[in-house]
């Protein structure tokens, strides 16, 4: 599957607020003057520059070096021929013509990297990110109650996005990263179409016009509508407006249909089941546009799922029914927790965190204040909940049995893991090790897996390239020379592992940096196949060699990585290969977080096992260190 189709998070600190004012939420957050145009959440995007275009010679030779440590001589001489043969032949006029286009457009990947989503025809449970924060308060409150809480939340951010006061966010030495994913959180959906979908994107800031603010509440496979503002302020519900609502929707114990199976189909027959259900009725074209223009999708579950793992599962596989696979949805568990199901098409897994880190940020301010503060338990509700019932056939029954099936199938194939690792996290590593948390992690996530399968293991880790105009992402391949050398001199208990160890970490921050500044070899190499085949030219070689797989070309890695930052989200997506692993991460003070996936149906994989391997990798690299200080 395409490394376009898959899941990145950038890191974000988390922070607290001091008080309960708009006006002065949290810094990391809130802008501090939004009289002030320059500090508006989606001011300098425009501004940025663009995306460049890396020097052929250079993405040519990243590429080799990523490819040595997966090949043997043999097989690295031959995809050497073959590199420096496309250099002197095709690689040079397609890399004109991309330039040509880099000249013309400012983010000359963006059209592409948006249709590598949109042409993907697998299920959306197949693509789409899941994840859950372990907010630090979290008021112990009946299911109903917390899910209008959830819907509250959601709508203050919303309205901070549409109102263009969420800050700019940039990087560590002050440069402003594009916002421009933001304005695909909410009231966005993909549409299924034949051969390739469409991204209906809806979401517009208050200069840029009106915004529908309804919201999906989808029960017992039950779909309604209700409102998000009130229509006499234009105020945010209450939490207590939303509970009102949700008691009148919860009333009805009756499942339904579960039209919203539809979405789990493949594309193509989520296409073609959507095209028969608009010839049913015009009532339904009406509530499909009803759904899909909505600012979001919120379900409530009867599941319970008290264990960490058990909240990925259901996120990730569990909701069939339950949620709109093609748009942004939250999810209530018995436990009252609070769960996030999300199209990835249009935004990568930092927007996600954002958003979750604004409401730990907000929900420790309620320590203070109590929910007595944003309540509004004596306010009339506003508006009503209106349930969408469909009209369907035999057919479109049919095809909701279908989609639920597809979903439980890929749930029964695949292993989701959580590791809670205790023993040290960020503080204890920058102590000991000085060296940058994430690098220690990857050089450890290598080690586990050689020491599980033998061999090395390509590796995709997402970085932003949020620098620049549009940007996402590019490819930082950790699996490199000297981290492999690490991993064998430990596997062997050869001499020097230290200084190995530390040459691994180097060069990962190393590229980490070029990656930064699109200056990776993946993105590069996708946009050169991609100009190739609009001229309707044979399949270059580079692309062809066996050695562009084994390294991970085309989305497939065997480790498919992310660093999701020092917050309190956690997420995770399935692996690129049904025999590699998904590895997602957070690092806090005193704890490493980790989400692992893998498939069933290769044999030697397992999550569960990864999991030990990884466990024990990290405490053999931190005594390693340990030890040399005595």
């Amino acid at each position: 599957m395409s490394a376009i189709v898959r899941f990145l998070s950038s890191s974000i600190k988390k922070a607290y607020c001091a008080s309960i004012s708009d006006a002065v939420m949290d810094s990391m957050f809130i802008v501090k003057d939004e009289s002030i145009q320059e500090q508006g959440t989606f001011y300098h995007d425009e501004l940025l520059p663009a995306l460049p275009l890396p020097y052929l010679e250079h993405t040519l030779a990243k590429y080799l070096d990523s490819c040595r440590p997966v090949l043997n001589e043999a097989e690295y001489k031959r995809t050497d021929s073959i590199v420096q043969s496309f250099l002197l032949n095709d690689g040079n006029r397609l890399h004109e013509q991309l330039l040509q286009r880099s000249k013309e457009h400012k983010n000359w990947l963006d059209d592409w990297w948006l249709d590598g989503y949109l042409y993907y025809r697998g299920p959306a449970a197949a693509l789409n990110f899941t994840g859950f924060s372990d907010f630090a308060y979290w008021p112990p409150i009946d299911q109903v109650k917390s899910s209008a809480l959830q819907l509250h939340l959601m709508m203050r951010f919303w309205q901070i996005l549409r109102e263009e006061r969420l800050r700019q966010q940039m990087d560590a030495k002050g440069n402003k990263f594009s916002m421009f994913q933001y304005k695909f959180l909410f009231n966005t959906c993909r549409i299924p179409l034949l051969e390739k979908d469409n991204l209906s994107a809806g979401f517009k800031t208050k200069y840029e016009g009106h915004c529908p603010s309804h919201i999906i509440i989808i029960y017992k496979r039950n779909l309604y509508k209700i409102p998000g503002l009130s229509q006499k302020t234009g105020q945010i519900l209450s939490p207590g407006q939303f509970h009102k609502l949700l008691l009148e929707i919860t009333k009805n114990n009756n499942p339904g249909p579960g039209v919203a199976c539809l979405t789990e189909l493949p594309r193509d027959e989520w296409a073609t089941a959507r095209a028969h259900l608009l010839n049913i009725s015009p009532r339904n074209r009406e509530l499909l546009k009803e759904i899909e223009t909505a600012a979001f999708c919120a379900c409530i579950t009867d599941k319970s799922t008290p264990g960490y793992r058990d909240k990925m599962q259901h996120g990730m596989f569990e909701t069939a029914g339950l949620r709109w696979a093609d748009k942004f949805n939250i999810i209530c568990n018995k436990e009252n927790d609070f769960i996030i199901h999300s199209d990835h098409t249009p935004l990568d897994g930092m927007v996600v965190v954002t958003l979750m880190s604004y409401c730990d940020a907000y929900l420790q301010m309620l320590k203070s204040t109590g929910l007595g503060s944003i309540w509004g338990d004596d306010l009339a509700p506003e508006g009503k909940a209106t349930e969408l019932s469909f009209e369907i056939d035999d057919g479109i029954r049919k095809w909701i049995s279908d989609g639920g099936r597809v979903v439980n199938e890929i749930d029964d194939s695949s292993e989701v893991e959580y590791l809670h690792f205790t023993e040290f996290g960020k503080k204890g590593l920058r102590k000991l090790t000085k060296i940058h948390p994430c690098a220690f992690v990857q050089v450890c996530l290598q080690y586990a897996y050689m020491k599980m399968h033998g061999r090395p293991a390509s590796t995709y880790e997402t970085a932003t390239t949020r620098i620049f105009y549009k940007g996402r992402t590019e490819t930082n391949r950790t699996c490199t020379v000297e981290s492999v050398q690490f991993c064998n001199a430990m596997i062997a208990d050869d001499p020097g592992k230290k200084e190995l160890f530390t040459a691994a970490c180097q060069k990962y921050l190393a590229q980490m940096d070029e990656c930064r500044l699109a200056r990776g070899c993946d993105r590069h190499l996708l946009g050169l196949s991609v100009v190739a085949m609009k001229n309707g030219e044979e399949t270059p070689g580079i692309f062809t060699d066996p050695a562009f797989v084994k390294s991970g070309g085309g989305g497939n890695f065997l480790l498919s990585t992310s660093f999701l930052g020092y917050a309190t989200a956690i997420g995770g997506v399935l692996p690129f290969r049904d025999d590699g692993y998904g590895v997602f991460y957070r690092i806090n003070n005193d704890k490493i977080t980790f989400v692992i996936t893998a498939s069933r149906k290769a044999s030697g994989t397992s999550a569960l096992v990864m999991k030990k391997h990884l466990h024990g990798a990290l405490v053999e690299c931190y005594n390693l260190h340990e030890a040399s200080r005595l």
